[in-house]
């Protein structure tokens, strides 16, 4: 358990063996509690700028993340700015993310991947603003999703980018690839390149969200 710690400017760029995931903190099948911590200035060359998350259980309340990069030069299931889950759960609560950016993959703030496991996000009351995904051939401005299960209530999107070469499938706050995404109470607003959502998995509104555009699809009331 972490309670009210800084982690900044961590830094893992390998080469193999040595680290290339989790700038400030890895979790390898464990089980990590983090309550009321900051995260900023940590960079990590293939998947979780601050943190890894590998087939671990991660909650993460009342933090907040900024200034993470995650900068990999390949391979869509790369990136997470901020949190990187790789076939993992994360509960994240009352948590802001904000200037968190990827190069490559997807997800300025978090990317979700599930390499053959389920891989389970639910986000809760939390904040992403000004987050990127900054290559041409990134999509996720804030979240990325590639075949795993997000769950994201009472939550605020604005000002989150992508540079995907597609404008209108860049997704400058949420994108879900292959996998399940369910928005509830949710605003998703201003995205200021690649339209607010791209979604190519299964998408479900389960009402009360708000969208600036009709990039997100929602049908709900």
């Amino acid at each position: 358990t972490l309670e009210k710690v800084t982690i900044a400017n961590g830094y893992v760029a390998g080469p193999w063996p040595a680290p290339t995931e989790g700038g400030g903190l890895y979790n390898n099948g464990g089980s990590v509690s983090i309550n009321n911590c900051t995260f900023s200035g940590n960079a990590a060359s293939e998947n979780g700028g601050a943190i890894f998350n590998k087939e671990g259980v991660l909650q993460v309340s009342h933090s907040t993340f900024y200034n993470n990069l995650a900068f990999p030069t390949f391979g869509t299931h790369f990136g997470g700015g901020a949190i990187k889950n790789d076939s993992g759960t994360v509960n994240i609560d009352s948590s802001t993310f904000y200037s968190n950016s990827t190069v490559y993959g997807g997800g300025g703030a978090i990317q979700n991947a599930s390499m053959g496991a389920t891989a389970d996000i639910v986000i809760t009351n939390s904040t992403f603003y000004s987050n990127s995904a900054t290559d041409t051939n990134t999509r996720g401005g804030a979240v990325a999703n590639s075949g795993g299960v997000y769950t994201i209530t009472h939550s605020t999107f604005y000002s989150n980018s992508s540079a995907y070469w597609d404008p209108n499938v860049g997704g400058a706050s949420i994108h879900n690839q292959w996998g399940s995404l369910t928005l509830r109470n949710t605003i998703v607003s201003s995205g200021t390149m690649g339209g607010n959502c791209s979604n190519f998995g299964t998408f479900t509104d389960d009402g009360n969200n708000i969208d600036s555009g009709t990039s997100c699809g929602l049908t709900a009331t």
